[in-house]
């Protein structure tokens, strides 16, 4: 007999804000629960979790991940190229 394995896709995409921490600590006190995310690198190396390569869809904005540099975390309100919350793309 085979066992389903429940997978929170994006951390609950459609239930909080996909990718978020919340999202990543929601599904790892669900028990038994797989989280299921894609992961991209800033453009110093930095690992961040997002399905696009670009903050579009989620964020509203043209940057690309792969354009952002900083040490702190992601934005968390939409940013715009001269503002980002500590990412830059220079």
């Amino acid at each position: 007999m085979h066992r389903l394995i429940p997978y929170a896709h994006r951390g609950g995409a459609g239930e909080v804000v996909e990718n978020s921490d919340i999202a990543v600590a929601r599904t790892a006190a669900r028990a038994g629960w797989r989280l299921e995310t894609d992961v991209r690198l800033s453009a110093d190396g930095h690992i961040v979790l997002s399905h696009d390569a670009n903050l579009r869809r989620a964020w509203g904005s043209t940057l690309t991940l792969r354009a952002l540099r900083g040490t702190s975390s992601p934005p968390c309100a939409a940013p715009t190229e001269s503002t980002s919350s500590g990412w830059s793309t220079s």
